[in-house]
């Protein structure tokens, strides 16, 4: 079974972050392109303060179908919790006090304390074992999910993470929160609507997972950012952007940044993942979703408007960076 999107993106901030994109809406979509994740809400672009923009990759559509549980547990010395079948759903946990460590099924262990948290993937088959002294104190959301769009497992996300034959269960991760006071109001926030089961209290909820899985990712990127770096390239992601229907060639963008084209290359391809051409490429595929379906151009004028003059050539790559044709693509988007 193909990994879940949302079990990507979760596993790629285990890697170097790349800049990120935050839109604005309550329909999480997250996006995977090379070791790069992202997380996008809405239709209107704001690009985060300090960033550049990010990698366009393959759009996923991750809706929050239901939230099962929001609790605060506390839990004595020596506490133990498993599940051997694996897990029903999603969690995410925030480490309030005290020490644990989860035995993994066929994974590294991994030893969490205050102010980890920790995503359990859905399926992920654990035991969770409580310090011999110290009290294990926690929140806890558990959830469900679906996907949709090119790139999707469809329907209902396993969160297995794994081609057929592999580990048994996907792994449990951990990271520190970088701003545990943030999290910390946001789980209690959650966990008031929650408790309170006032009108709307389900749609709140899921707004504050939504948040604290932006801020989880956003926090991520902004700690592991070579901000040197991505200045330093400034003017050559400025140049691919405003240039998009010219032929842009390597020694041109190497030129703009004042680097030789080798350093240029190498440093491009440490900070967004992809070589220069391959951004060139997705950004320009963006670009023309955005024209498609507007429905005022025709898949050829598309082309041209992007920097192709063979309308075969971009169909092709269209439909490999989307997984859609243009005109299907039209059909669909025209259609919500």
């Amino acid at each position: 079974m193909p990994a879940s999107m949302f079990y990507l993106t979760f596993f790629c901030l285990k890697r170097p972050s790349r800049p990120l994109l935050w839109h604005g809406c309550a329909v999480a979509k997250l996006r995977y392109c090379s070791d790069t994740a992202v997380m996008n809400f809405g239709e209107d672009t704001v690009f985060l303060s300090g960033h550049d923009p990010s990698i366009p990759g393959i759009d996923v559509d991750v809706t929050i179908t239901c939230i099962s549980l929001v609790r605060h547990k506390e839990c004595p010395s020596d506490w133990r919790f498993s599940y051997p079948a694996g897990r029903p759903n999603h969690g995410l946990v925030l480490v309030l006090e005290g020490k644990a460590v989860y035995l993994q099924d066929g994974q590294e262990n991994l030893h969490v304390a205050k102010d980890d948290l920790l995503y359990l993937a859905k399926g992920s088959k654990y035991i969770t074992i409580g310090d011999p002294v110290d009290t294990y104190r926690y929140y806890v959301v558990s959830f469900d999910l679906e996907e949709s769009g090119p790139g999707a497992t469809g329907g209902s996300a396993s969160g297995s993470g794994l081609e057929s034959g592999s580990d048994p269960s996907p792994p449990v991760f951990v990271l520190k929160a970088p701003r545990p006071a943030v999290y910390q109001a946001l789980f209690s926030e959650m966990l008031n609507s929650w408790t309170s089961r006032k009108q709307g209290y389900m749609l709140h909820c899921k707004a504050i997972l939504h948040d604290i899985i932006y801020c989880l990712v956003n926090d991520i990127a902004n700690q592991r950012v070579d901000r040197h770096t991505v200045a330093k390239l400034k003017p050559a992601l400025a140049y691919m952007a405003e240039n998009l229907s010219n032929t842009t060639t390597l020694g041109t963008l190497a030129e703009k940044t004042g680097l030789s084209i080798t350093h240029f290359r190498r440093l491009f391809k440490q900070a967004y993942g992809l070589s220069p051409l391959e951004y060139l490429t997705n950004l320009r595929i963006n670009r023309a979703k955005e024209l498609i379906a507007s429905d005022k151009f025709t898949i050829g004028e598309v082309a041209q408007m992007v920097g192709y003059e063979s309308i075969y050539h971009f169909s092709r790559l269209f439909k490999k960076v989307t997984g859609e044709t243009p005109s299907d693509y039209r059909k669909r988007a025209c259609s919500d």
